[in-house]
């Protein structure tokens, strides 16, 4: 267990809040969230207890006690799904502002600093869910195509004036083909550096 993971979980069995936590070890209130819930995977002592309490002894314990552990395990596979999903379609929507303004749209330095700043945000956020789940972002196509987005808008950034973007439909769908489908989806090794001139 990585020692951020260790002191999340310290400071939730102290008694903290998920805010609290997540300003305390620099992370997001989500990346707590995904931490706790991997985390929360069923004890021994909590299941037996609650086998122990059910009422209806015609079941055997047994069956009770797999479908409570069943249930558990379903529970936090479910939080993980979701935060996956959440990661997947805010990396998505990003793709789609930017192609959606690329179509002989200038970008003033304002605009291109808030891209970026999104794009910044999002990659970290994933970088820190990632190392929380001890998930490798080396061949991840979420996290490394995040890198090569943020990597061209910091080029953009070093312009100091204006950027219009004009795609072509090559241009465009290698853009297009940054998107996910699954957060797990394998990194294709696309360098959108080379692909976009940068003046």
């Amino acid at each position: 267990m990585n020692p951020k993971t260790e002191q999340v979980i310290a400071l939730k069995n102290d008694g903290w809040s998920l805010r609290n936590i997540a300003n305390e070890v620099g992370i997001s209130v989500f990346t707590v969230r995904s931490i706790l819930a991997k985390q929360a995977q069923p004890t021994p002592d909590i299941v037996d207890t609650a086998v122990d309490a059910y009422p209806d002894e015609s079941v055997p314990k047994a069956e009770v006690k797999n479908l409570l552990s069943g249930l558990l395990a379903e529970h936090s596979n479910n939080q993980l799904r979701a935060a996956k999903k959440k990661y997947v379609d805010q990396f998505n929507r990003l793709i789609d502002e930017w192609l959606d303004n690329s179509d002989g749209c200038t970008w003033n330095g304002h605009d291109l600093n808030m891209f970026n700043d999104s794009i910044t945000r999002l990659k970290k956020d994933l970088f820190e869910f990632c190392e929380g789940l001890g998930i490798s972002t080396e061949d991840l196509a979420i996290f490394q195509n995040a890198a090569e987005i943020k990597l061209v808008f910091m080029e953009f950034l070093k312009i100091e004036d204006d950027v219009t973007f004009d795609f072509d439909d090559e241009l465009y769908g290698i853009i297009d083909s940054l998107k996910v489908e699954d957060f797990d989806d394998p990194h294709t090794g696309v360098d959108l550096l080379k692909e976009i001139e940068i003046a």
